[in-house]
């Protein structure tokens, strides 16, 4: 056949249509099957992998690891409730001033106290202020057991908690240098303890409600300078005192003063034995002074006031009234004369001078 052919001329216009639209039709089904959907690429999980850290900095991170996954192991129970803390995935943030004063201090251990509900959680920022790692209560959500926590304040107590709260015992450490290590109640120092003041001195006894309260003694440099009885943190009831210059007062204390019946003994030898008022001699007492000087009377506010009887070491005496320390008023003046008769006089007294007698 040739180019002239009549058979594909001769086809009729209308079915010649239908055969490319079949055509057309076949064609789409195959880029149908052919092309792909488009789908999102999910990124690959880069898996972590540790530094090569020194062996002193890998053994904690390796732990604190483990913690953190327990710690979120046991927070899946409450999921329902508010976490009162937030992970800090560092170390507690002791303040250096803190630090300092511990490196001077024998470590301080706890034991880990044994319970269902509690867990141990790693380092973390409490919602109401202040950092603790240690025991946890899951259920309870607070400090429970042993533990470490570094108040607002930067404070810092190793110890015991029961109910969010300092219990049974522990070491708190202040900002201003103060050391406290015994027992605690309800957040108080109560019961045994010792308190280190950053001055110095220390008080090692009976405590309530952050006072001494009780039995106890003050001591200073390795020298005891108060045994006794305390109320309120003051020195209250019967006590030792031992001042700096040397002089022992034991006796009756209130509100910090000497103060009821008590001895004093001077380092030069002097001796009182009486009642005393707000640190200083008040009602009746006795005085000696080594060289064989003699008062027995009455004092008020540290001078001898009233009645009283006074004798010298050459045998004189004077008994009768005294003013602010000196003999005024009438009194009997005793002596030996020349002759050796004893003399008994009566006689009148101003500002401790004999005016006449009587």
């Amino acid at each position: 056949m040739g180019s002239n052919c009549s058979c594909m001329s001769s086809m009729p216009a209308e079915n010649k249509f239908q055969v490319d639209e079949v055509r057309r039709e076949k064609v789409s089904l195959k880029a149908a099957q052919t092309i792909k959907p488009f789908r999102t690429r999910k990124k690959k999980k880069k898996k972590l992998q540790l530094q090569e850290l020194p062996i002193e900095l890998l053994i904690p991170s390796l732990s604190r690891t483990f913690l953190i996954k327990r710690h979120f192991q046991a927070a899946r129970l409450l999921k329902t409730f508010q976490f009162s803390h937030h992970l800090l995935f560092t170390p507690l943030p002791t303040r250096p001033e803190i630090e300092k004063i511990e490196s001077t201090l024998a470590p301080y251990s706890v034991k880990t106290i044994t319970s269902k509900n509690l867990r141990f959680i790693p380092a973390v920022e409490l919602v109401e202020g202040g950092f603790y790692e240690g025991q946890w209560d899951i259920i309870l959500q607070i400090q429970e057991g042993s533990g470490i926590m570094l108040y607002p304040d930067h404070s810092k107590f190793i110890g015991y908690f029961h109910d969010g709260k300092r219990n049974d015992k522990g070491r708190h450490i202040k900002m201003d240098g103060d050391i406290y290590e015994g027992e605690f109640n309800d957040n108080y120092m109560q019961g045994k303890g010792v308190l280190l003041r950053n001055n110095g001195i220390v008080y090692t006894g009976d405590f309530e409600k952050n006072l001494e309260s009780g039995y106890g003694t003050i001591e200073q440099n390795g020298k005891i300078l108060y045994v006794g009885s305390f109320l309120n943190g003051m020195k209250h009831g019967k006590g030792k005192l031992t001042l700096a210059d040397g002089n022992v007062y034991e006796g009756e204390f209130k509100s910090n003063t000497m103060d009821g019946y008590g001895k004093y003994v001077w380092t030069d030898g002097k001796e009182y034995f009486g009642q005393w008022k707000n640190n200083k001699l008040h009602g009746e007492g006795t005085y000696n002074w080594p060289d064989g000087r003699k008062y027995y009377g009455y004092y008020s506010d540290g001078l001898r006031h009233g009645y009283g009887e006074f004798t010298w070491p050459d045998g004189r005496e004077y008994k009768g009234s005294w003013v602010k320390g000196k003999m005024h008023g009438e009194g009997f003046y005793s002596f030996d004369d020349n002759t050796g008769t004893r003399q008994s006089l009566k006689s009148s007294w101003i500002n401790g001078r004999r005016v006449k007698w009587l």
